[in-house]
């Protein structure tokens, strides 16, 4: 069974090279020299993918990247769309992921609707152990996608 992941849905703050981090209550700081290798977006997607493959039984599940163009060559039997509400965290604190995923059958019929909310802590005050939270975080929430699949799924 094929199980396409996104599309993923980013709020706009999250949308540009820097990391954000939150330097207070209602505040985001983008670092102008700490910045992703690639588009957090596509990095997302490619880390559930690579995550939930693992999780997932390899001889009951493909997973693969949803795309408009795959789509419409072979739609996937079951689809992930992740809208992210929250995914930053605090140098030396915590990481916030706050997202609500719904798994869709082949007719695009609603079989699951969830939300995460992870929190990681950060080892030490560097950009490295925040995105080491980070990474952390989608570990979780892949886990609880993975969970949810092999529930909804006969």
């Amino acid at each position: 069974m094929t199980v396409s992941i996104g599309p993923l849905q980013l709020p706009d703050y999250l949308r540009g090279p820097q990391i954000v981090t939150r330097s207070g209550k209602n505040e985001l700081k983008l670092s102008e020299s700490d910045r992703w290798a690639g588009t957090l977006e596509s990095d997302v997607v490619r880390v559930l993918v690579e995550n939930i493959s693992v999780l997932l039984s390899p001889e009951q599940f493909s997973i693969t990247r949803w795309s408009p163009y795959s789509e419409s060559r072979e739609p996937s039997m079951f689809r992930v769309e992740v809208l992210v509400d929250r995914f930053e965290g605090t140098l030396g604190g915590s990481v916030s992921l706050r997202a609500q995923w719904s798994l869709y059958d082949k007719d695009k019929g609603l079989l699951l609707k969830k939300e995460s909310a992870i929190n990681e802590h950060a080892n030490d005050s560097s950009y490295g152990a925040l995105v080491d939270a980070m990474s952390s975080a989608l570990e979780k929430m892949s886990q609880e996608i993975a969970d949810g699949i092999t529930s909804a799924v006969p």
